[in-house]
């Protein structure tokens, strides 16, 4: 992939997630901006706007985007190596590009972002999209209990990033906090997958744990809650062997090592 292509996927990728992206930019329109940026990147602007759409399932906009494809490698490094990235310097970066002048286009996002190959097949294929519905399905939950919409109530706080077997925790005054785990399905229909630790944690949690499930994320979503899925739903184990790399140092030689200078 070459440098432009990578600099269309960032500026995708910005478009996507910074709702006044456009504005931001300068423009008043999508096509504009989509056919300036397109200018300077020596592209069409409907590849700039394809590259948007393919983040857009991720991100919380009014565009459906690609919803109904796979993420491909170097758009899911895109999101890992940018997604902590605040938005003002993800806007300072795109101008960088876009901007005309003497030392502009200096940053080389071949440096940002290794070459990945972009052929996935299968499970990754599967997981991904997986992955991307999961993420709009947290999205409508978050908002449904905002807007009152769900007979929830208390402080929600996210637990996403902890590691706990759950997503949320519902904490009311008085009583045991209730565990929420968040389930997306595209459709009306399908099947959704609990990791070994969630199901553990709903088996153990009992009443307290509740699964909401987020049917049709990308139209017309509808949300439903669970209560204690371990007792009432039957859920199938799988196996899956994972190879993986370590690197392992005995303790006695961490007793030699000084500290640091």
């Amino acid at each position: 992939m070459n440098e432009a292509n990578q600099r269309a996927l960032v500026v995708g990728y910005f478009l996507s997630r910074v709702p006044n992206a456009y504005q931001l930019l300068g423009f008043d329109t999508h096509l504009k901006c989509h056919e300036a940026v397109g200018a300077v990147l020596g592209l069409t602007a409907d590849a700039i706007k394809n590259r948007r759409d393919e983040f857009d399932p991720l991100h919380n906009n009014p565009r459906v985007g690609w919803y109904q494809r796979e993420l491909r490698p170097s758009r899911r490094l895109v999101v890992e190596l940018f997604q902590e990235v605040g938005e003002a310097a993800l806007l300072a970066l795109v101008r960088e590009w876009l901007e005309p002048g003497e030392g502009a286009n200096h940053i080389q996002v071949s440096k940002l972002i290794p070459e990945v190959e972009d052929s996935s097949e299968g499970e990754d294929i599967a997981q991904s999209a997986r992955s991307i519905t999961g993420v709009r399905a947290e999205q409508i939950f978050m908002q449904s209990f905002d807007q009152g919409s769900l007979p929830l109530s208390g402080v929600l706080v996210d637990c996403r990033h902890d590691g706990g077997g759950y997503d949320f925790c519902l904490q009311v005054p008085g009583r045991p906090p209730l565990l929420v785990e968040v389930k997306g399905l595209a459709g009306d229909a399908g099947q959704v997958t609990f990791t070994a630790k969630e199901w553990t944690v709903a088996k153990e949690s009992g009443d307290l744990y509740v699964l909401a499930l987020v049917r049709n994320v990308y139209d017309n979503a509808i949300v439903t809650l669970h209560q204690n899925p371990a007792a009432h739903l039957r859920a199938t184990s799988r196996l899956i062997t994972v190879v993986q790399e370590t690197w392992s140092v005995r303790s006695g030689q961490l007793s030699t090592v000084g500290p640091p200078r």
